[in-house]
């Protein structure tokens, strides 16, 4: 039996055990295999077609290209997909990953390993044209602050907010003001809420969420009405 098999069974064994199982119970009697796991018993060992064998440099190179094909050669989704499938896909994207890392931390150890394998030609996006990345939004962070978006304003709204990050979960890093419509020339106190570093990292996907989640908490914490 593989070793990863035995170890689950005898994790399950325990877990029984635990809840008042004893050696001798009919746990299953009565109970069928189901066909997929009968279909699978045909195909373990050396009853599978591909047992002692092993795929060639070549054909494992054309199983990349093939599965990889239309990434390869810097096509957008829009191009492999169309408009509307491509629309859908990146927003299913865009909220698989909402809150997927929330209250999970990385060690020091893992940041510094993370950080090496994304740098230089290792990184995606080297040698890449930006505007193709599908998250690019034009270049909005590069755009300036309004003239009011000062040190004293900012002194406000974080009195205002008790000097916490208004997220709910964990928080992470230095507090900041985001811009609730991401515009960053609408400095007025109901468009800024504190956040921590963690979270205002969360709010670059998915910018219709975010507005309203951000929008709702100001809304019930001071009645701003929007």
């Amino acid at each position: 039996m593989p070793t990863g098999i035995y170890k689950r069974r005898q994790q399950e064994i325990e877990r029984l055990k635990m809840i008042g199982f004893k050696k001798g119970n009919k746990i299953n009697l009565g109970r069928k295999r189901p066909d997929i796991s009968r279909k699978m018993k045909k195909r373990l060992g050396i009853k599978n077609p591909f047992y002692g064998k092993h795929h060639t440099s070549k054909s494992k190179k054309a199983m990349r290209d093939n599965g990889n094909s239309y990434f390869r050669k810097g096509k957008t989704y829009e191009e492999i997909f169309g408009k509307e499938k491509a629309k859908k896909i990146k927003e299913l994207r865009k909220k698989s990953m909402i809150g997927k890392n929330l209250g999970k931390s990385r060690t020091e150890e893992e940041k510094r390993n993370l950080s090496q394998s994304q740098s230089g030609d290792k990184n995606s996006m080297f040698g890449k044209n930006r505007e193709k990345h599908w998250n690019w939004k034009g270049g909005k962070s590069f755009e300036p602050y309004g003239k009011g978006f000062n040190e004293s304003l900012k002194k406000k709204i974080k009195e205002r907010d008790e000097n916490k990050c208004l997220c709910k979960g964990s928080h992470k890093g230095n507090l900041s003001l985001h811009h609730i419509n991401y515009n960053k020339k609408d400095n007025r106190p109901e468009n800024l809420i504190t956040i921590c570093l963690r979270h205002n990292s969360f709010a670059n996907n998915n910018k219709e969420y975010w507005i309203g989640y951000y929008q709702d908490i100001l809304a019930k914490r001071y009645g701003y009405k929007y």
